[in-house]
């Protein structure tokens, strides 16, 4: 039995030698090649580290395709398939879809495919990462310019390259001139792509900026943005391009540090549990005035992974009293809703900034404990303070007409529904009182006016529009407004004084009914002329009955 085992070694033993002394070690100069319209052919080496010769198996073409089922063919050459241990050789790789219609990639757009190169047994080999890129440069790489590097400056998030919805992003793009000319007006421009070449919407903002750069200089452009809300995950493409301003065919380079990448790979991640969060990119600091009404308008966001049935916004500033709370109902994930507030600026407050704090709760559960009404703060189980680490300030900046800090000009206003409210329906005209009271020191003139209105209404008089008011004294306006006839719902206008180049105003709201419509008796709806018959009949009848009273009478 001993023997037997000793012979069985012995052969394993013998088996795995001779697999270490034939095996055959396949290795690349590039793992990954990016090929594209301008630039369509690649070489790279293959060598054989192994101390056998190698036979060499590979695919000699790969087919990349896209979304839409447009593809680009890339043939794959190898200089000699039997190397011996430790030779080289080359292999070549050449789009040979042309003349390719490259609209059909969109620009970003990034496909790929691999290439496995194996010895005859399969038992080594090595993978090719081959990457088609439609070029961001409209006319490819041309001319004198480059882009030594693209840096993510992490400003909210964690981790290079890796960003979450709502995140203030920053990036530094470096540009290198090498022309002729002693400096060029450059355009450095950025764009991110998903993987099926969509382009990301960065709103209102400039993806591009222009710069003077002379001959063998460089200079770093800064781009701030923020990641959508309403992002997928995934991988997404950032390609960033320099160019002459108005002849990129001239010059014009997307590759990244002089190299073959012609992007930069960006991980979307989202929360994994839920989250209501608030855009920082609106939140826009206010200026009010001592005594004055403030709306303020916040919109939510949520970026978390479940619906929310009720989200409550809470709005608070201690030092002036705020406490405030608004319930936004079904707010899908990826959606979005605004809050709306109204306070008022204490008389006696010192002018100065504040600081608006901003906390959303949500996971809305009724069976809480202390949970009576959805404004209870008990019926929510997270917030953004403490499950999200987030904290959302909006800078309330507080000046004029507070006590003890009195201008040489300036104005108050109030203003008070003249109208009924029952009258305040679309198409009808509603009458307001506003008063002007000057709490400066000297005598001013005053311009009363309107702003906000123009969508839901017109101006039929303002009366005096133009006044002068001693200080401590006040004057009466009376504002007539026409509604629309499509005007309804909850609307908001402000009523203003002009003054020596200032500008001061007070908010207003109306709540208005929709036009009361005549509908005809159900029997009627369908046929009209049947009710002007009846119409005319009763009438005849009324006349008869006057004429036969008469004759009567007679």
């Amino acid at each position: 039995m001993k023997n037997k085992l000793l012979v069985l070694a012995t052969i394993l033993l013998s088996l795995a030698m001779l697999s270490i002394v034939s095996a055959s070690n396949i290795t690349l100069s590039q793992n990954t090649i990016y090929l594209s319209k301008a630039v369509n052919s690649s070489v790279i080496t293959l060598t054989n580290t192994g101390d056998s010769d190698l036979n060499l198996n590979y695919t000699s073409s790969v087919t990349i395709t896209n979304k839409y089922g447009d593809s680009i063919t890339v043939e794959i050459n190898v200089g000699n398939t039997t190397i011996p241990a430790g030779n080289s050789t080359t292999v070549n790789l050449q789009i040979t879809s042309e003349p390719f219609d490259w609209r059909k990639f969109k620009a970003g757009y990034v496909g790929s495919n691999t290439v496995l190169f194996q010895n005859a047994t399969g038992t080594e080999n090595a993978t090719l990462t081959i990457n088609v890129v439609n070029d961001f440069c409209k006319y490819g790489e041309v001319g004198y310019l480059e882009i030594d590097s693209v840096e993510d400056n992490t400003k909210d998030n964690e981790d290079e390259w890796v960003w979450h919805p709502l995140d203030a992003i920053k990036i530094t793009v470096n540009s290198v001139y090498n022309g002729f000319d002693k400096d060029k007006n450059i355009r450095v421009e950025y764009a991110l792509y998903d993987g099926n070449g969509k382009k990301v919407d960065f709103g209102n903002i400039d993806t591009y900026t222009t710069l003077s750069i002379k001959s063998d200089h460089d200079k770093d452009v800064v781009f701030e943005f923020q990641v959508p809300a309403d992002i997928d995950e995934g991988t997404y493409y950032l390609f960033v391009k320099a160019y002459i301003k108005n002849d990129e065919d001239v010059g014009c380079t997307s590759i990244i540090g002089g190299t073959t990448p012609y992007f930069q790979e960006v991980t979307i991640e989202k929360e994994n549990d839920r989250a209501v969060v608030v855009d920082r990119n609106e939140i826009n600091s206010i200026e009010a005035s001592c005594g004055e009404t403030v709306n303020a308008d916040i919109k939510v966001y949520n970026i978390g992974t479940e619906d929310e049935d009720k989200v409550l916004v809470n709005l608070y500033n201690k030092e002036l009293g705020i406490n405030l709370y608004q319930v936004i109902t079904d707010l899908g994930k990826g959606d979005s809703d605004t809050a709306t507030f109204s306070f008022d600026i204490p008389t006696n407050a010192a002018e100065k900034t504040y600081y608006l704090d901003v906390i959303t709760l949500y996971n809305y559960d009724d069976d809480n404990s202390g949970c009576n009404k959805e404004t209870d703060v008990s019926c929510y189980d997270e917030n953004s303070i403490d499950d999200l680490d987030k904290k959302f300030r909006i800078p309330l900046i507080v000046k004029g007409n507070c006590a003890g800090s009195v201008k040489e000009k300036d104005v108050s206003i109030t203003a008070q529904l003249i109208t009924s409210e029952d009258e305040v329906k679309a198409g009808n005209e509603v009458q307001i009182k506003a008063t002007y009271t000057n709490t400066g020191n000297k005598t001013t003139s005053f311009i009363a006016g309107l702003s906000g209105y123009e969508d839901w209404a017109s101006i039929v008089s303002i009366e005096p529009q133009s006044f002068e008011i001693v200080p401590g004294e006040s004057r009466n306006v009376l504002v007539t407004l026409k509604l629309n006839k499509d005007a309804s719902g909850d609307k908001i206008f402000k009523v203003r004084a002009l003054f020596d180049g200032d500008v001061k105003e007070k908010a207003v709201s109306l709540s208005i009914a929709p036009a009361t419509k005549f509908n005809l008796p159900g029997i009627f709806q369908e046929n009209k002329l049947l009710f002007w018959i009846v119409v005319v009949n009763v009438i005849l009848i009324i006349l008869i009955i006057i004429v036969a009273i008469k004759v009567a009478r007679s």
